[in-house]
């Protein structure tokens, strides 16, 4: 008994002197990320929407109109490997409205579940580029419960802030939408 508690005084001791050397530093790299997203348009949306909506009116002529809200999405990330690499959980939401030309409507919600890892690729001062991807799951208000496949990809995007919060704005593709915006607090 005698040795586990002086084990676990010394762990203790030198997490301490660890985080007092890190203050004194000055550094303060805050390894866990939580961030909060927009993006203009889901994939889908993007999807129905190329060429003034030349796909709607190649599946029967259907649709008078599509609507969405774009997408909102909620990410936690852990940075490792000296700010090079963030491995994460992103979960989305995104609501869209078809009206058909008969007059009914629509309404379908979709939630998207994806693990996600971003690569840091330059670094300078409060400026960071980087590049993202997620590969999971979506699930929408249906009947059918079943989950789909779905993705996001970043080739780019920047990031300005410092460690504790920063703004960022990606281009890509998938649940996310072409274009993404957000803030990022770290902890």
């Amino acid at each position: 008994m005698k040795k586990i508690l002086l084990a676990l005084i010394c762990a203790i001791a030198l997490l301490n002197s660890t985080n007092i050397a890190k203050a004194q530093s000055g550094d303060d790299f805050n390894p866990n990320r939580i961030s909060i997203s927009w993006g203009d348009n889901s994939w889908y949306t993007a999807a129905m929407n190329v060429g003034g909506g030349i796909w709607i009116k190649m599946i029967d002529n259907k649709f008078e109109n599509f609507n969405t809200i774009g997408t909102f999405t909620l990410s936690y990330n852990r940075v490792i490997n000296n700010e090079r690499w963030a491995f994460g959980l992103d979960l989305g939401y995104s609501s869209m409205q078809a009206t058909y030309k008969d007059g009914k409507t629509d309404n379908v919600s979709l939630f998207n579940v994806a693990p996600t890892a971003t690569c840091y690729y330059k670094k300078s001062g409060i400026f960071r580029l980087y590049g993202s991807a997620s590969v999971g799951a979506m699930f929408d208000n249906s009947s059918d419960i079943s989950p789909s496949f779905t993705f996001h990809f970043s080739p780019i995007g920047m990031r300005i802030g410092n460690n504790a919060i920063a703004g960022f704005l990606d281009l890509g593709y998938g649940f996310k939408g072409i274009i993404n915006v957000g803030l990022q607090v770290g902890f």
